[in-house]
Parts: structure tokens; sequence; C-alpha cells
């Protein structure tokens, strides 16, 4: 094995520690804003809230094409060939890219807010709220292409700090507003949508943005681009179907028996989702390190080593991890002591539990979506991606009437299991197909 190949996990567990370090400030600070939203709005409101996030995310996945995926496999294999002008392209169109895609989000936020805010959100009362998450997701793209610049140049100690300024943002903004006892349902969501936006236009002038000089646009540049990114549209777009699709079922009157049944419903399930998601600050820490370290890699053997050596670190993440799930219920109780709004969410524990588990199948399947990445086959991903959605639709018209938020939980699990099984076996086969061979070029599957 190559020296350098050995050493490049103890540097990866470095990278993995800045990056977490920011995720975990992050989460913190929005734990805390969570936690005043909790001690705030009912269970109702709060599936108001979830339900308008849950748009959200599937509004910004549907315009950011996944470019930042793109440039997570492209930027660092052009570093690795000292190709400094291929580099430059790569961030200049796809820079451009974003903002050509972004218009569809302010047209659409226009014209099509009402009907959203009826079928989408299932209130014809939420059109407001419609229109303000796509003018949101036109800002987000902004975010998108910080964040991706940051992680692609591999400036991880300033993608931690970057990370964690909307959650701060967020939070300064909320505290003074519960001091003024101005914290409506109207200034949350505000304040959720748009801390995002804000950050990137903070952190925009930070960036070092001399390719936007250096370099221009380019058709070619654009095509290979596409080509990549069109699978990793596909992906994020069932992804963040399979994440935020299930809030949206749940508010259905259809599923949940009536309006307030569905807010309430989605509010305990939206509850155990956020206290499950705080694992994502591992997983994305592992996620945000690990692509870029892979794309640098320069054949399939040394990309079957990086493999290897993720899966013998596995179990030092996972069984710690594992066994931090039985302190919720406590630390639910505990704060039922202090604030009592928090004891109408102690049915949200049976939701965390399956999500938890399943968020810790999803951990182990990421060794091999990086592979996939570093090998430029995402379409591998998006299609096991995109059949799992039927599953989650079929699942929640199955599940969600007879057992409510945990119903909904267990359609999840089902699929990250299998997503696993399917991920693990064609990544393990593609690797052993490939043994020796040169990585190919985005684009180039």
């Amino acid at each position: 094995m190559p020296t350098r190949l050995k050493r490049l996990l103890p540097r990866v567990f470095l990278d993995m520690g800045k990056v977490g370090t920011g995720l975990l400030l992050r989460n913190l600070l929005t734990g805390l804003f969570k936690a005043i939203l909790a001690a705030t709005l009912a269970p109702g409101t709060m599936g108001i809230l979830r339900a308008v996030q849950a748009f959200f995310s599937l509004a910004s996945s549907l315009a950011e094409f996944g470019l930042k995926y793109a440039l997570l496999t492209s930027v660092p294999a052009a570093i690795r060939r000292k190709d400094f002008e291929e580099r430059d392209r790569m961030l200049m169109t796809s820079f451009a890219m974003m903002g050509f895609f972004a218009i569809p989000m302010l047209v659409l936020g226009n014209l099509f807010a009402g009907p959203i805010g009826r079928w989408g959100l299932g209130d014809p009362t939420l059109t407001s709220y419609a229109r303000a998450t796509l003018f949101a997701a036109a800002g987000y793209l902004l975010w998108r292409y910080v964040e991706s610049y940051l992680n692609a140049m591999q400036q991880f100690g300033r993608l931690a700090l970057f990370h964690a300024t909307g959650p701060f943002l967020m939070l300064v903004v909320g505290i003074v507003l519960a001091a003024l006892d101005k914290l409506t349902l109207m200034w949350v969501v505000a304040i959720v949508l748009f801390n995002q936006a804000a950050a990137a236009a903070i952190w925009w002038f930070a960036l070092d943005r001399s390719f936007l000089r250096r370099s221009a646009c380019t058709w070619d540049t654009a095509s290979r681009i596409t080509r990549f990114s069109r699978w990793i549209y596909l992906t994020n777009l069932a992804s963040k179907a399979r994440s935020h699709l299930n809030p949206l079922l749940l508010k259905s009157p259809a599923l949940s028996g009536s309006i307030a049944a569905g807010e309430y419903n989605t509010g305990i399930y939206s509850f155990g989702n956020d206290m499950a998601n705080e694992m994502q600050l591992l997983s994305g820490a592992i996620v945000t390190v690990l692509i870029p370290k892979a794309a640098r890699t320069g054949s399939v053997q040394e990309l079957r080593h990086f493999a290897a050596r993720c899966y013998r670190y596995l179990p030092l993440i996972l069984v710690p991890l594992a066994a931090g799930m039985f302190l919720a219920r406590p630390a639910l109780l505990l704060l039922g002591r202090f604030f009592p709004n928090y004891l109408e969410y102690l049915p949200s524990l049976s939701v965390f539990y399956i999500l938890y588990v399943g968020g810790l199948f999803s951990i182990v399947s990421i060794p091999m979506q990086t592979v996939l990445y570093a090998l430029n086959l995402p379409g591998i991903e998006a299609r096991i991606e995109a059949a799992m959605v039927p599953l989650l639709v079929i699942g929640g018209l199955v599940l969600i009437p007879p057992f409510g938020a945990a119903g909904a939980a267990v359609s999840i699990l089902i699929q990250r299991v299998i997503f696993l099984v399917a991920i693990t076996w064609i990544g393990h086969a593609r690797l052993r197909e490939g043994e020796g061979g040169v990585l190919l070029e985005p684009g180039g599957e």
C-alpha cells in the first residue's frame, strides 16, 4: 500500500474533527433554537413549521441540480493534476449554472404559491409561506455554493465556522424575538427559511473569488458537469423525498383523519425525527471529508484500500453512537420538569428509536457511496434512491392510517435497510471489476 495512502486516514480523522466540531456547534445552536420553539409552540403549530421545512428542502434540492457533488469530485481531481485552469473553469461554470437554476424558483414563487399552499402544504391559508419557501430556495443556492467551494478546496476549518454561522444568526434573532414576545409562527418560518441565505451573503465576501476574473463559463464544462450532475440531481431529489415526504403525508387529512390530527402527527414525527437527525452531525462530517479525499486517489486499487480502512474504523463510530440512543428518554423527561410543554412530545420517542436505528444503517452505507462518487458512477446510487421513493409512498399509505407517526418511521427504516444492502453489494462488485484501473473523469460514466 502506498505510504501516502497509509497516512491518509489519520489526516481524514483530523479533518473530520474540524468539520465535526463545526457541525456540533451548528447542531448545538440549532438545538437551542428548537428548545425555545418546543417550549413555545404546540405540536400542531410545530407540524405546520415542519411541513414548510419539508417543502423548502424539496424545492431547494430541485433547484440545486446536484452541483455540489460535481464540484467535490472534479475540483479535487483537477488539483491533484495541478490543472488550476480546469479548477477555476469548474468553479466558474458551476456558479453560473446555480444562478441559472435560481430563476425558476423566483418565478414559481410568484405564479404558483396558491396551488402549492393548497395541495403541497394541505392548507390554502399557507400560501404566503409557500411563496416565501420558493424565494428562500433561491437564496439557499448561494449557501450551497459557498459550502461546496470550501468543501472542494478542503478548507475544512473555515467550513466548520461556515456551518455554524446560519444557526448562530437564527438563535440570536430567535432569542431577541422571544424576549420581545414576538416569536410567532410567521417569524419562526422566516428565521428558519432565510438564515442560510443570510450566512451565505456574509461568507461570500470571505472567499477567494479570483476565479470569477480568471475563467469563464464554457459549454463544454457545463456539459460535463451536467452529465455527472443529472444523476446527483435525481439522487438528491429522491433522498429528500424519502426524508421529507413523510411530514407531508402525515399532514394530509386523508391519511391522518383530520387537519388537526395531521398537524399533531406531523409535529410528533418531526420532533422524533429532529432528535434522530442529530447523528447527521457525524454522517455529515464523514461525507464532507471522504468524498474529496477519495477523489484525490489516483487508481481503483488505492480506492479499494481507502474503502477497506474506512470499514475497519466504522465500529469505533457505531458502538458509542448506538449506546447514545438510550439517553433520549431521560433527557426529554428532565426537560419536561422545567418546561412542561416538552411532555407533550413523549409519544415521539417511538419515532426517535426507529429512525435512530435507521440512521445507523445510513452511516454504514457511506463508504460505498463515497466509492461510487470517486469512480464517477453516481447513476448507481441515483437509481437505488429513485426505487426507494415508491416504497416510501406505499409505506405511508399502508402504515400511517393505523400507526400514525410510528408507521411513517417504520417505512423509512425499511428503505434504509434495503438501500444499505443494494449499495454495498453493487459497490463491491464495481470495485472488483475495475481493480487496478485508473479513475474516470467526471462525466465519463
